[in-house]
Formats: C-alpha cells, sequence, structure tokens
C-alpha cells in the first residue's frame, strides 16, 4: 500500500513538472538571463551578503513585473516597436545598397586599371614590334650598301 501511495505522489510531481515545462519556452534563454542576472549581483559571496543581495535582486525583479502588470509596458532594454523595426530595417537595406554601390564603384575601377594596363600592354608590344622592324630595315639597308660597295647593283 504504501508503494502505491507514493507512485501516486510521483505522478503527481512529474504532471507537475510538466506542466511547468509546457508553459515555457522550448530553450534555455530564460534560465541563461536569469543565471547572469543573478551572477550581477556578485559570485563566491558570503552567505547572508548573498542572501541580502538575491532579495534585492527579487524585490527589483518583482517591481520590474508589477509595473508590467499594472501599465501594460514591458520592461526591455531594446526597443522593439514596429517604427523601430522598420527604421532598423531601413537601415540595414541602405548599408547593403551601400556596400552593393562601393561593390561595384570597385569593380568599376578595377576595370579601368585592368583596361589602362591592357593598353600600356599593347603599347609596349606595338613598341616592341616598332623596334624589331626598324632593325630589321636596319639590317635591309646595310645589305644594300654592301651590295652597292661590291658593285651588284
Amino acid at each position: 500500500m504504501y508503494y502505491v501511495s507514493q507512485l501516486g505522489t510521483t505522478w503527481h510531481l512529474i504532471s507537475k513538472v510538466n506542466e511547468i515545462w509546457e508553459q515555457h519556452e522550448n530553450n534555455t534563454n530564460s534560465t541563461e538571463a536569469a543565471h547572469a542576472q543573478a551572477n550581477k549581483e556578485g559570485k563566491q559571496l558570503n552567505l547572508i551578503t548573498a542572501i541580502i543581495r538575491g532579495r534585492r535582486l527579487d524585490e527589483r525583479l518583482f517591481k520590474i513585473a508589477e509595473i508590467y502588470d499594472k501599465c501594460g509596458v514591458p520592461y526591455i532594454r531594446r526597443d522593439k516597436s514596429e517604427i523601430k523595426r522598420k527604421a532598423k530595417a531601413i537601415t540595414r537595406k541602405d548599408t547593403r545598397n551601400r556596400k552593393q554601390k562601393e561593390i561595384y564603384i570597385d569593380l568599376e575601377e578595377e576595370q579601368k586599371i585592368a583596361l589602362k594596363e591592357r593598353n600600356i600592354q599593347i603599347q609596349v608590344q606595338e613598341a616592341a614590334a616598332r623596334k624589331a622592324l626598324a632593325e630589321a630595315e636596319a639590317l635591309e639597308l646595310a645589305n644594300l650598301e654592301k651590295k652597292k660597295a661590291l658593285g651588284l647593283f
């Protein structure tokens, strides 16, 4: 009989845990935030100091919850209003457009530089071709003068 009564109590506790679990999010964000909040008051404190600071933290959090319940204004550090969200979206879009424009300008500049480099390469090749042609003509003139000197012409 004792085991059956204990089993009923255990099932009751498990059902309570399930109720609590289902009421909250399925991640640990709130737990992590509460942990960080508690550590703000200090770590490795004396027992009395920890109790006093914990009480002070609880009072502050209850006061915030009370104000929220009374006024309907949540206490958050971030402004999540629709206007703020739209302003941030516009800022993100402007930033993205500016970056794309900068990339486009950089590409244009790179293309201009590449075109200038290509033109310089072409000019160098043309100069080398003119030099080779001039050398060939100079050889022909030298050969022509030798033929005249030998009287072949």
